[in-house]
């Protein structure tokens, strides 16, 4: 039996045994980029490793607990079968092999890392992909041993065995690719997407870039450098450089977070040089696979390195070209895109634009003198208009000092909750209101009303909309201010080693984390049937989206399979489907057009991504400590 393949000789062949992740490194080995040197630990060792321990039945009898189980229960149950792993002796056939590999990567004590690589085709593996540890800075054969057990036993966590007991994937069914490689010890790390996913143009590379390892970048916890770079001719067209506060490093025996030295914090990562040349790396990669690429990448002494590379999901087509020449409809004043306009990222569509304007006008005109006193502001102190196509703000000069002016006033109005400002306001008065304008108007079927009565729906429910966003705006303001006064509060009484203070504001449950979740476990769900994966897969997302609609069946999957799975992403798109990403109401919401959702569907089936729960679980905990 051969445990271990060397990562240049894994292709796409070797995807079931060897997993995504290897697969994706042994190609950018072959288009001669560079790659730390690795080996892949593929799955049979994880499967003789169990089997000659004698785990499967206490693993399997440990594991089968009910999906409603306690969480004490799970967590119960993981921990004795990690005690299991932990307690298991590495098969001498696995470990001669590891030894053998670990020998041209260095040997001795030198640093390695340990990672997962899901199997895209082992359905149960890849249920779980971006859920097992990582293990960084592993040093001497001893250690390496027991990281592959580790990184083997972060399959039995108490979140997945309750996440495959709800999904119905039995304990027997899930194994692990594990790719170790030399240690890169970044003075700097980061992302790239060889496209940018904000507007869809081909022609520009997105680089997030910060200073010490790539860890803590991926998974969100550190502010990076954001670069924008033409990836025909390496010019950075923009660049957006963060205050850096903390870096993750390397220690004698694993890793930690540390502060940046102040002269670090705010520096460029990446110079315009360094930049050009990761963008030229990302661009023969993306050439290399065919496709625009997610790719995770670090530097070490002024060298870079490739770590990953996955293709991009769902990104958007490719965007107009900027125009150069921006005329302005009404001189004298103040044009800014801010508020409810960052929800409109694209160029209004005609007809939503020429509603819009007099909508947020008489909004905000009402919202001012309720709040100020009448007067406040008058016709055509606050407008909307767009300029290339695209919201804006527009304020006359006098009107917008005069407010300036009433600064205080109108703070003391929004905390005392005037005009049904705040929270209250939004609760009591804001929502209901909404919600039963809406009501009113969907008991009326669209086909019995005339294109009069429709025109009056519409101004009707923009009406209602910006009135109710104007609402959701002022509470924005209170909870800036409560953020910048615990910041402030922190920062008198913060002691040295005390973690930072956006570490306690991490893991907080909101919307788009619970659609995030319900996306991964529709997924999870489809594992439990082979056929089901197949046509989500290999099926285009708009067949799919229209057999969603329609209630036909795809090819291939029973009948009754595939109307419960529909029934299941229909009561997803009930609760997160009318989520509002761009308010031009040409724009189709989730429920109307779930294309992006089913391509996230698709995303995690192929095994990429991080476990969502699994994230949340991990930032609540750093913030309980």
């Amino acid at each position: 039996m051969t445990y271990v393949m060397d990562l240049g000789d894994v292709d796409r062949s070797d995807i079931a045994g060897a997993g995504g992740k290897a697969v994706g490194l042994g190609g950018l080995i072959r288009a001669g980029l560079p790659v730390p040197p690795g080996v892949v630990l593929t799955t049979a060792a994880y499967a003789d490793f169990t089997a000659g321990n004698n785990l499967g039945a206490a693993i399997q009898e440990l594991a089968a607990l009910p999906p409603d189980a306690s969480p004490q229960e799970y967590e119960h149950a993981s921990a004795l079968i990690r005690t299991l792993f932990r307690k298991g002796s590495m098969p001498a056939a696995i470990q001669a092999e590891l030894e053998s590999a670990y020998e041209p990567l260095g040997g001795g004590d030198t640093a390695v890392s340990v990672r997962s690589s899901a199997t895209a085709e082992d359905l149960a593996s890849a249920s779980f992909a971006g859920q097992q540890e990582s293990y960084l800075n592993i040093r001497g054969l001893d250690a390496l041993a027991k990281a592959v057990i580790n990184c083997w036993a972060s399959l039995w966590t108490a979140r997945a065995m309750a996440y495959r007991a709800r999904e119905g994937v039995l304990p027997g069914q899930v194994r692990l690719a594990v790719v170790i490689q030399q240690m890169v010890e970044a003075e700097a790390a980061g992302v790239m997407f060889t496209a940018n996913p904000a507007n869809g143009r081909r022609d520009q590379t997105v680089i997030s870039a910060a200073w010490g390892l790539g860890e803590a970048v991926v998974s969100g916890q550190v502010t990076t450098d954001d670069l924008t770079v033409d990836a025909h001719t390496g010019t950075v067209l923009t660049r957006q450089t963060a205050d850096k506060e903390v870096m993750t490093v390397l220690t004698e025996d694993g890793t930690a977070e540390e502060k940046v030295a102040e002269d670090r914090r705010r520096a460029p990562v990446l110079d315009d040089a360094a930049a050009a040349e990761l963008a030229a790396h990302g661009q023969r990669i993306a050439d290399h696979f065919g496709a625009p690429q997610d790719i995770e990448w670090a530097r070490a002494d002024g060298t870079f390195f490739l770590l990953q590379s996955r293709p991009i999901t769902a990104l958007p087509e490719p965007a107009a070209d900027v125009p150069t020449e921006w005329p302005v409809p009404y001189p004298k004043g103040l044009y800014f895109r801010a508020s409810i306009v960052e929800q409109m990222p694209e160029p209004l569509t005609p007809l939503f634009a020429d509603l819009v304007d007099g909508s947020v006008s008489r909004s905000l005109s009402a919202l001012m003198n309720q709040a100020l006193g009448p007067g406040s502001l008058r016709e055509g102190d606050v407008r909307f208009p767009t300029v290339n196509g695209y919201a804006y703000y527009y304020y006359r000069t006098w009107p917008m000092l005069r407010m300036t002016g009433r600064t205080v006033p109108a703070m003391g109005a929004l905390f005392g909750g005037k005009a049904h400002m705040g929270v209250a306001g939004w609760r009591d008065y804001s929502h209901p209101r909404y919600e039963r304008i809406i009501k009113d108007w969907s008991a009326k079927p669209p086909t019995e009303l005339s294109g009069e009565e429709l025109l009056a729906g519409v101004r009707a429910l923009l009406d209602a909309g910006t009135v109710y966003y104007t609402a959701v705006q002022s509470i924005i303001p209170m909870a800036d201010m409560s953020e910048l006064s615990f910041r402030a509060c922190y920062k008198a009484v913060r002691r040295e080693g005390d973690p930072a203070a956006q570490e306690f504001l991490l893991g907080f449950d909101s919307e788009p984390i619970r659609a995030e979740k319900s996306l991964y476990d529709l997924a999870g769900w489809a594992r439990s049937d082979p056929s089901l994966v197949k046509a989500l897969l290999e099926r285009p997302t708009p067949e799919l989206a229209e057999c969603l609609r329609t209630g036909s069946t795809p090819e291939g999957v029973e009948d009754v399979l595939w109307q419960e799975w529909r029934f299941t992403f229909q009561e997803h798109l009930d609760l997160y489907g009318h989520a509002v990403y761009n308010l031009d109401f040409a724009t189709p919401v989730p429920a109307d057009n779930p294309s992006a959702q089913l391509e996230t569907v698709k995303f995690y089936l192929r095994g990429q991504g991080t476990d969502p729960h699994e994230r949340q679980r991990l930032l609540t905990e750093r913030r309980g400590h």
